[in-house]
């Protein structure tokens, strides 16, 4: 069965809180576990991320009717664009820079196990 879309406005208000909680999730949770499914203002949200060559994008961004979980196919499409032009870039310097800390300290460890061992 085909899903059902409709057209619905989502406030400016329930899609900043939107976007909010999203990102809050996303930088305290795993990347392995990097999928979003919450009611944020009664409105039922659901985003799943790929994660592949040191980024992470979006494949899918769903906001759907809460009872019947029809999607809201404009503000599904508007909740995409605002989260990668509000979230994603900011994200993905995120990881690049935490990575390059993570290699330092253990470039740091292993030197000084070396000069320990020394």
């Amino acid at each position: 069965m085909a899903k059902q879309t409709i057209n619905c406005e989502v406030t400016e208000s329930q899609m900043n809180d939107i976007i909010q909680s999203i990102s809050d999730y996303m930088y305290n949770t795993d990347l392995e576990d990097l999928s979003y499914q919450e009611v944020v203002d009664g409105v039922r949200v659901y985003v799943d991320f790929s994660v592949g060559f040191g980024e992470v994008t979006i494949k899918i961004a769903e906001i759907q009717e809460y009872h019947y979980q029809l999607t809201y196919e404009r503000d599904s499409f508007v909740l995409k664009c605002k989260l990668e032009d509000e979230v994603m870039n900011h994200f993905n310097e995120y990881l690049k820079d935490s990575r390059l800390q993570a290699q330092e300290i253990r470039r740091d460890q292993v030197e000084s196990l070396l000069n320990y061992a020394i």
